[in-house]
């Protein structure tokens, strides 16, 4: 028969809890829209795609709207845009 040691039973309760905080965390990050930074979303309020490898993403960090252009050499801040532009348009549609 053999000797379960107190120190084995620790150190399977560590690894569930582990598995556990990961299983968390995929859950909170891995499939949502947005993601919080210390305490702050970073979102992608719209995407309009220009070819094949090419787009246009408007993005909201803490509450400012930020336009984007995404190609397949990398991603570039096109434009700042003020907090009232695209608020006031979708208030409108």
């Amino acid at each position: 028969m053999v000797d379960i040691q107190p120190f084995q039973i620790i150190i399977v309760i560590c690894f569930l809890a582990a598995l556990l905080a990961v299983q968390i965390f995929v859950k909170r990050f891995g499939r949502h829209g947005s993601l919080k930074l210390s305490g702050q979303p970073i979102q992608i309020v719209q995407s309009l795609s220009l070819g094949q490898k090419e787009r246009l993403m408007l993005v909201r960090v803490r509450e400012v709207d930020i336009l984007v252009g995404q190609a397949k050499q990398g991603a570039i801040t096109l434009l700042p845009l003020p907090d009232s532009s695209v608020s006031q348009e979708s208030k409108d549609a």
